[in-house]
């Protein structure tokens, strides 16, 4: 499944510490009410079981509302390497650093280098 410009206006992503007494699939529901435009199950503390028993219910919930889910924990198992897989499934962009001003400033510095030893064929 590719996903457009307007499947990813607002990315929704699941976590327990907010839930203040509701269940996770009452947050997930007010956040596609609310206008999120895609949704992932992200909760590093579910054991595999939960994990896919929340997938399950939180899939059919998306398919409800018409929009995209991912059910993945990408700090697990591999998760880099499937988060890749899901990128490409997904028509995801990824960046190469993780958001913060550093990680930024040495992805460009790595990006500097590698240009510079293109054009001395280095």
């Amino acid at each position: 499944m590719n996903c457009d410009n307007a499947s990813l206006l607002l990315y929704a992503v699941t976590d327990r510490s907010w839930l203040h007494g509701q269940t996770l699939y009452e947050q997930a529901e007010q956040a596609l009410q609310g206008g999120a435009t895609f949704l992932q199950l992200r909760e590093k503390e579910l054991d595999e079981a939960h994990f896919q028993e929340e997938a399950i219910a939180l899939k059919a919930l998306c398919r409800q509302y018409g929009v995209p889910f991912l059910p993945s924990e990408f700090r697990k198992k591999d998760g880099y390497k499937r988060s890749l897989q899901l990128s490409a499934e997904y028509g995801l962009y990824r960046q190469d650093y993780c958001g913060c001003v550093f990680s930024r400033r040495e992805a460009e510095a790595r990006a500097a280098r590698k240009s510079a030893q293109n054009k001395h064929g280095a």
